[in-house]
């Protein structure tokens, strides 16, 4: 699995990003409580469709040469992908979604081209971490 932070996309296209940051909870037996510290892995974001068209160009564009869906997590425990907004008017067929699964487990999150074309989504807001706690 490669892993690549930044990509380019054709000029025509707009884009937007995606982050997150994660930490989780251990058991510190020296000081017998629970700890946060930043999460270690990768999220991986996925586009729902497999080819995209440039109405002003007439290009076919092969989405798995344009998305580099692993992202590693950073010492911080932050990922930032830029993606391809769905609801470009550029592109065929628009309206698509993306999906973001967790390396470490959990519910995988969809976002829809309205939600991408209105601002920068923070996974954060949506996430759900489990309480190792509990």
């Amino acid at each position: 699995m490669g892993y690549n932070q930044s990509m380019s996309y054709p000029e025509e296209f707009s884009t937007q990003s995606i982050t997150g940051q994660f930490s989780e909870l251990y058991y510190d037996r020296m000081l017998d409580t629970y700890v946060s510290r930043p999460r270690k892995g990768w999220v991986k974001v996925t586009p729902s469709v497999s080819t995209i068209v440039s109405t002003s160009t007439n290009t076919i564009y092969d989405m798995a040469g344009l998305i580099d869906s692993y992202y590693k997590l950073d010492n911080t425990g932050a990922f930032n992908a830029t993606v391809l907004i769905p609801s470009d008017s550029d592109m065929e067929p628009n309206n698509w979604t993306y999906t973001v699964t967790f390396g470490w487990g959990g519910p995988a999150i969809s976002y829809n081209a309205a939600e991408l074309a209105s601002g920068p989504i923070d996974v954060n807001d949506e996430y759900v971490p489990v309480d190792p706690t509990l």
